[in-house]
Order: C-alpha cells, then sequence, then structure tokens
C-alpha cells in the first residue's frame, strides 16, 4: 500500500507520465530491495515474483494514469464552474443594464475576466471608432499598451473591413491586440 501511496502522490504533484513511470519502476525495484528474500539485494528466489513484479509493474503505472485523468478532470470541471460562474454575473448584470455604454462595460469587463486578457472595444460612430473603452485584468494598474496609433490603425481595418487583424492574423500581426469585428442590428 505505501508503494501504491507513494506513486498516486507522485502523480497528484507532477504532470505527465514519465515521472509516473519512473516512480513505479522505481517502487517496484525497492519492493525487491527492501521486501524480498535475500533482503537489501535486487537478487529474489522466490520464482512467483516473475509474475508478482510485472503486475505491481503495471498497478502502478494504471494507478498513476488514472490518477493524472481525475487531476485533469478536476481542473476542467473547477475551469468549467468559473465560466459558468461568470456567464451567470454577466447575464444579472446585463439584466439592470442601462444603454449602450452600461452594456459594453458589463460585456469587456466579464470578457476580461473569462479570458483573463485585458479587452478593448471601439463604437462606431459616423465611420470613425469612438473612444475606446477598456478593462484591464491588471490589479489596481491600467494596462496602455493597445491605446496607441498602431493598435488604433489594427482596429480601424478590422471596423472598415469587417475582418479579423492584429496578433495571430496576417494583418498587422505585429499589434499586440486581436480584433474582431462585431456587428449587431438594432431592432426597434
Amino acid at each position: 500500500m505505501i508503494f501504491i501511496l507513494g506513486v498516486i502522490i507522485v502523480n497528484i504533484k507532477t504532470r505527465g507520465y514519465i515521472l509516473g513511470f519512473i516512480c513505479s519502476t522505481i517502487s517496484v525495484i525497492l519492493f525487491n530491495y527492501l521486501f524480498t528474500k535475500p533482503r537489501y539485494s535486487l537478487q529474489f528466489y522466490d520464482k512467483s515474483y516473475l509474475v508478482t513484479f510485472p503486475i505491481m509493474l503495471i498497478v502502478a503505472f494504471t494507478i498513476g494514469t488514472l490518477t493524472n485523468k481525475i487531476r485533469r478532470e478536476a481542473e476542467n470541471s473547477l475551469a468549467r464552474e468559473n465560466t459558468t460562474q461568470i456567464l451567470y454575473r454577466v447575464s444579472r448584470k446585463l439584466l439592470s443594464a442601462t444603454g449602450t455604454s452600461d452594456v459594453i462595460g458589463i460585456g469587456i469587463k466579464y470578457l476580461s475576466r473569462l479570458l483573463e486578457r485585458t479587452v478593448i472595444c471601439y463604437l462606431a460612430k459616423e465611420n470613425k471608432l469612438s473612444t475606446p473603452f477598456i478593462y484591464t485584468v491588471i490589479k489596481g494598474g491600467k494596462d496602455r499598451s493597445l491605446l496607441n496609433e498602431d493598435e488604433e490603425a489594427a482596429a480601424y481595418w478590422t471596423f472598415v473591413n469587417d475582418k479579423e487583424s492584429g496578433a495571430g492574423t496576417n494583418t498587422f500581426y505585429g499589434a499586440k491586440g486581436y480584433y474582431i469585428p462585431l456587428n449587431y442590428i438594432r431592432r426597434n
């Protein structure tokens, strides 16, 4: 049981399968060294250990694999819960929003929290971009890296061409921001 506990602890504290496999192998060797006759050697007299050691290794590796899978699922579950909470909060806030600026302020605030990135939003006014709404994830500070002429040029290009631009695209790929056009139809 101590052998399996060691394997589980290593797999909980590390990522991937390599260290778990190494730990499993070392645990089998230590079991042979400490608990089989002759003790304190890697030899063994009982031929049944030819079956026991591979089975121990398979069990340890299987437990390690399952432990890694459970840890990943727990992390994914926590991320989904966080996303769900943010979406719930934003829907509650949007119900009490009055006007475009409230909706945009709430939207970029929660989008920034969800993406863990600074979010900037320009409104179209008579074929020009408005003063940007910006929300930053930096605590106690303002992220001004998206407020310069190059970034505004990328945002304007996105507005005019109705296509993505900025980081990760072929257009304005040197920009720090990633700009996406959002269009809406106002219904009365």
